[in-house]
């Protein structure tokens, strides 16, 4: 009879082991499953504020007076309200879809003023020139708990060479 208390005392010490691992083992699946789900979350805002920068050069490229063959080289134009002191004047049409808090959009003309049309647009190099510019689009949404990303892309505008 005493053996069968001390048996039943075993059982009871080994079964509080084992709830005991199991305890510890949820609870770091638990906090794996967080931390995956922050990193996702982290990627999500990541991807979103790229895609907004990019917009916003889509925008400005889709408005032919964004991208003025006229100005000199070096001219910046921005966004109305941006205050940067590389911006000649605010004559960039504002995105249409985008609130003005938090964007940022300047086109600046690159030197040389004309230069050939680059290789493979099918354009004459006789016949046709290009003007060079950069356009520099900044968004960045963090105080709203998003996220923020600045991009730069080259641009190519075909024009008729003077002849």
């Amino acid at each position: 009879m005493n053996r069968r208390r001390h048996e039943g005392g075993v059982a009871l010490f080994v079964s509080l082991i084992m709830l005991v691992l199991l305890t510890a083992l949820a609870l770091s699946g638990f906090r794996l499953s967080v931390g995956a789900m922050r990193n996702a979350v982290g990627e999500e805002l990541r991807i979103d504020a790229f895609q907004n920068a990019q917009s916003l050069i889509d925008m400005t490229l889709a408005v032919p007076a964004n991208t003025a063959v006229t100005g000199p080289v070096d001219r910046a134009n921005c966004l109305p309200g941006v205050t940067d002191p590389d911006c000649f004047g605010n004559t960039v049409s504002t995105p249409v879809g985008m609130g003005s808090a938090g964007i940022s959009v300047k086109v600046r003309r690159l030197a040389p003023e004309f230069a050939p049309p680059p290789r493979g647009t099918g354009y004459s190099a006789v016949k046709f020139s290009a003007a060079q510019m950069q356009v520099e689009s900044r968004y960045d949404a963090t105080s709203y708990g998003w996220g923020r990303d600045q991009l730069q892309e080259g641009v190519a505008v075909i024009v008729p060479a003077n002849e």
